[in-house]
């Protein structure tokens, strides 16, 4: 039963940490960029580079139109895999639990092992869902108020280069 709970806390866990990576990801990215004259350098080229990209997307409403059908396809089929490997899994550990002794205990144990191993996928790929909804949402998010995002943009840059100078 201690594996339950434990199976349990790994996928809490990963689930916290892979939203935290993705939160801290960009204030972290600054700061090493704030830090180093070649860093910010190439912070500086990332940033056009981005902005320069979402710009397209903003510009061509039928690339954005085709890009987001194509993430939320991608987001639909992992999202049905997970949910096939946790099926799988579940009921592989309720047939071991509810036995019946008519089969041999190398067929139990291959059962068992069958749904430990969904349930490893299951708690590998959760996270990895998890994130991309979330840069899924970030790249809608930067179409849908593109004002805001390049005027955000263009500070951050001023920013680095404000910082560059004055090394």
């Amino acid at each position: 039963m201690n594996w339950v709970f434990a199976a349990i806390g790994s996928i809490i866990g990963s689930i916290i940490l892979s939203v935290l990576g993705n939160i801290l990801t960009d204030p972290i990215k600054g700061w090493f960029a704030k830090t180093s004259l070649q860093s910010r350098k190439n912070r500086i080229s990332e940033l056009n580079n981005e902005l320069e990209n979402i710009r397209k997307y903003k510009q061509d409403n039928n690339k954005f139109t085709a890009e987001s059908v194509t993430q939320l396809l991608n987001i639909f089929i992992l999202f049905i895999i997970i949910f096939v490997l946790g099926l799988l899994s579940a009921s592989c550990t309720i047939v071991v639990f509810l036995g019946i002794d008519v089969f041999k205990k190398d067929f139990w144990e291959g059962i068992l092992g069958i749904g430990l191993f969904a349930l490893l996928l299951f708690i590998l790929l959760t996270p990895t869902c998890i994130a991309y909804i979330i840069t899924t949402i970030r790249f809608m998010a930067k179409i849908k108020d593109f004002d805001q995002y390049e005027k955000n943009i263009q500070e951050k840059i001023t920013s680095l280069q404000i910082s560059d100078k004055g090394s």
